[in-house]
């Protein structure tokens, strides 16, 4: 896996938890994980199967796509779509 997807769940698991006000212990138990593990996912050094990922983003209310760091199609579009005018403008600049 991408060292820059293995960050983002990282740093999502432990935003999420924190956000729940959940300890690590309370989310090894609801998950029936060692503490050991969590601790491991939110430090990137291991990643959490599919089953887990799932079961946090239901546990969170966040979609699978934002918690694995991913955006709609109707987000990237508009981040595009930003980029294209940035650039119109930079060459506007340089014509003008």
């Amino acid at each position: 896996m991408e060292d820059t997807v293995k960050k983002e769940i990282a740093e999502n698991i432990k935003k999420f938890r924190k956000a729940k006000k959940m300890s690590q212990k309370e989310l090894s138990e609801v998950l029936k994980v060692s503490t050991v593990s969590i601790w491991k996912w939110e430090n990137g050094t291991a990643i959490p199967d599919a089953t887990y990922l799932y079961d946090m983003s239901k546990l969170f209310g966040v979609s699978m796509d934002t918690f694995l760091g991913q955006y709609s199609f109707e987000e990237k579009s508009q981040r595009e779509e930003k980029k294209i005018i940035e650039k119109i403008k930079t060459l506007i600049d340089e014509l003008g």
